[in-house]
């Protein structure tokens, strides 16, 4: 009898502390789920990293279709810069399609715009007969992907760099 006394209340320790954990922290089990953190104010964190609150700002807005221009251009008989009105700099290449052959052709050309209205083509070779189509991000993808970066990095849920 004294045994099952003990595996009694063990089982009923095993019931219970859930809900004494949940009580005791800031988790709540919402019938469907658990939630960590019932507010925003409250901080949290994961593998040793110091508590921090949930972070907010503009640069967590989400993407719209402006954030990314598609333009196409021809190509040079040699290196050199590109008239590509809309292009403005520090635009990121996201990609370049050789219209003519079908292929991916990122490789010929900078990666960054580094002068308004122009793309520099960096190979030499004639590509004065190709059409090209380029996808730039103006700048919103590269924000948000960093903001995600970091809030992953200061909750510890990555570690970042080495």
């Amino acid at each position: 009898m004294k045994h099952f006394f003990r595996v009694f209340s063990f089982v009923a320790f095993l019931a219970l502390a859930p809900t004494a954990f949940c009580q005791s922290t800031r988790l709540q089990n919402q019938g469907n789920g658990l939630t960590i953190g019932t507010t925003v104010n409250q901080k949290i964190a994961f593998h040793g990293s110091e508590p921090v609150v949930q972070r907010s700002g503009a640069a967590q807005a989400a993407l719209s279709g402006t954030s990314l221009k598609y333009l196409a251009f021809a190509g040079r008989a040699s290196a050199g810069a590109i008239t590509v009105t809309g292009l403005s700099v520090g635009d990121t290449v996201v990609g370049i399609v050789n219209l003519t052959d079908g292929v991916s052709s990122a490789a010929s050309f900078e990666g960054t715009v580094s002068v308004i209205n122009q793309l520099q083509q960096t190979s030499g070779t004639d590509l004065s007969a190709k059409k090209f189509s380029i996808i730039v991000d103006t700048g919103g993808g590269k924000t948000l992907i960093n903001e995600l970066r970091a809030a992953l990095v200061e909750l510890g849920l990555i570690k970042g760099s080495s």
